[in-house]
């Protein structure tokens, strides 16, 4: 069913937030960020609600579950320390997170890579996340990324651990392209 015109839909008004707070149209408490927002040190709030959220250590290398071939963690090694350097050092590209009520440096920190091979790794994708989980799968396309295209990817999949849908499967949701752009332009990558 469609919406009324002019009205949109949550996930259209989530995509909105993520490009204006790419476009740097959002300050920090609009965004969700202010008093509750990341300091620029070694730590990253957790998700928890309330004054005070206990830290959680940047870790300073990916927390990897079982093991990943050479080309996997050479590029996940060097995508993870761009991919965090971008999100603690750049604000539009933690804009994205705080659209989405997350921090990004806490979703990087959380996140989980494994190997992974899934029908979708045959058409050219690097990496999946299921939506709201810390689990990144990733295909061995990913391997052949330089660090800047990893990095991307990183933050891309850390976007969707947030809570952040895709087109498809929700009609509302960007696309994978839209977020790689959204990436890009926010985080300088």
């Amino acid at each position: 069913m469609g919406t009324p015109s002019g009205s949109a839909t949550r996930g259209e008004r989530r995509f909105a937030a993520l490009a204006l707070a790419v476009a740097g149209a959002l300050t920090p408490a609009v965004a969700g960020g202010g008093a509750g927002a990341t300091p620029r040190g070694d730590t990253a709030r957790s998700r928890q609600p309330g004054p005070g959220p206990a830290p959680v250590p940047l870790a300073r290398v990916p927390q990897v579950i079982g093991d990943l071939e050479g080309a996997l963690q050479r590029a996940l090694r060097s995508g993870y320390a761009l991919a965090a350097r971008r999100l603690h050092e750049t604000p539009r590209c933690a804009a994205l997170f705080r659209s989405l009520g997350a921090d990004g440096v806490a979703e990087l920190a959380r996140s989980r890579y494994r190997s992974a091979w899934s029908e979708l790794c045959m058409h050219g994708v690097a990496a999946l996340t299921p939506v709201g989980q810390p689990t990144v799968q990733l295909c061995p396309g990913f391997g052949a990324l330089d660090p800047r295209r990893a990095a991307r990817t990183l933050i891309h999949e850390a976007l969707h651990a947030a809570g952040l849908r895709e087109r498809p499967p929700d009609p509302t949701a960007p696309s994978a392209e839209e977020i790689n752009r959204l990436v890009e332009q926010g985080c300088d990558l």
